[in-house]
Parts: structure tokens; sequence; C-alpha cells
């Protein structure tokens, strides 16, 4: 088993690969953000518009990044409800996305951050993710993380942030409003976000996605059907969809969701 407390750890999203150096001889490329370890966890000081620092964990491996739920809250702009996450122990929890202006790591100002907070239900919750957002921690993911080439320098206690030019700035959010996942037969809608043209259009979670525009997608992979359900704001797209054995062709369009 590999110790990664013994080596200084790089993350890079986009290659994608992780490098193992020795701590004492690595040579950093961008400023150091220094962090503690509690138990396993580590935890960063970052700052969120400004004026509020407040505490996150590093998750490589979360989708999105998490704020506590009374700050997604008083955020401005539009919120869209009904996003799906997996807690650490397999429970599905539901959150709400929306914008964060800015957020601060470091040296590095992030704008127009698409960020999550769990849904009110969802705080009651077992498991990690619920109790952090009920101690007001939140979730630094891959979402915020992939915009950077990630050291982690277990020995020194610093996390190293190097920009990566190729990255991709955000998520694409022009798309009809739903969340899709691999099942036995094929795709099944995870969860219909709200509001959305998915939403009005009468979609609901545990229908079978059979085909977009046409074309079966049970032989692509999550991301070939991900690509064909995004495209053009206001754009239509044709989902077959079956429900209870009977199948049907819902035409929907493509908007801007956040």
């Amino acid at each position: 088993m590999i110790q990664l407390a013994n080596f200084a750890v790089t993350l890079d999203y986009s290659a994608p690969s992780v490098t193992f150096a020795d701590p004492e001889r690595f040579e950093p490329r961008a400023h150091a953000i220094p962090f503690e370890v509690a138990g396993a966890l580590i935890q960063l000081k970052a700052t969120v518009n400004d004026d509020q620092e407040l505490l996150f964990l590093v998750d490589t491996g979360a989708s999105y990044t998490i704020l506590p739920r009374a700050i997604g809250e008083a955020l401005p702009g539009r919120h869209l409800g009904g996003v799906q996450a997996t807690g650490a122990a397999g429970a599905s929890l539901p959150m709400t996305v929306c914008r964060l202006p800015r957020l601060q790591l470091g040296p590095h100002t992030l704008t127009d951050v698409v960020v999550a907070y769990l849904e009110e239900d969802a705080l009651e919750a077992q498991g990690a993710l619920a109790e952090f957002a009920r101690q007001g921690i939140g979730v630094l993911g891959a979402d915020v993380l992939s915009r950077f080439r990630v050291t982690i320098n277990y020995s020194t206690r610093v996390l190293l942030l190097e920009p990566v030019e190729e990255a991709a700035s955000d998520l694409t959010w022009v798309h009809p409003g739903l969340q899709v996942m691999a099942a036995a037969e094929g795709y099944i809608i995870r969860s219909v976000l709200r509001p959305s043209p998915a939403a009005e259009a009468g979609l609901q979670p545990g229908d079978q996605l059979i085909a977009i525009d046409g074309e079966p997608i049970a032989a692509l992979s999550p991301h070939e059907v991900l690509a064909r359900l995004q495209g053009p704001a206001g754009s239509e797209v044709a989902l077959e969809i079956k429900r209870v054995g009977t199948r049907r062709i819902v035409r929907v369009r493509r908007i801007p969701l956040l």
C-alpha cells in the first residue's frame, strides 16, 4: 500500500495522471497554501466573496464544490434544485446548484464558480457529507481543483495550485435539465432538475432513456450521452423514454440552466 504522506503527490486532471515525488526535494512552481490534517482529511481556508473565510475539506474525487447551506442559499442569481450527489456511504443526497461570484484560494481568484449546497432534507442524512454541512464546513471538489495542477505535500502541509491553461473554465450547463446514470438496461434518468424544460415536459427519475435524436444510447459511454444532451441554447433534442413498458418521444429545449 502506498503511504501518500511519504510523498508530494501531484494530480493533473487534464492528463490525467498522478505523480509521486520526494517531498524534501520537490521544488514548488506555485504559491503554497497551508493546510491542516484532521484525521485523514485535508482542511484549508478559502475566502468566499471577498469577506467570508470558510473552512474547506479538499476532496479530489468529489464532483462539486459544496458550500454550507446558509451561505449557498444567500447567493444571488438562479438556483437549480434536484441535482443528486452520492455520499461516501453510497446514499443519494439532493443538492441545489448556483453560482458563486468569487472564490479566493491563496493567490488565485475564481469568478462565477458553479457551487452546490445540500437541500434541507439531505442535512438530516447519515454520512460524512451531511455531517460536514451541519458543521458549516465546505468541500472543495474536482470541478474547481481540475482548473489546476494540484500538488499535495503532506510533509510540509502545503497545497500547490498551478493553473492549467487548457483546463475547462466551467461546467457546461446548457441542456434540457436532467442527469442520467448507467443501469443494467442502459441509461435511466437519475434526477430531473428544477426549473428546467425536462421538468416542464414531465420527465421523471427512473424513466429509461432509450435514444437521443433517434440514436440508441445503450452502447454509448456516459461522456458521450452527456455530449448528446448538451448543445446550443434554444436548440431542441428528441428523447425516447420508456416508462412502465410504454415508449414515447419527448421533445425538449436546451437552455442555459445557470
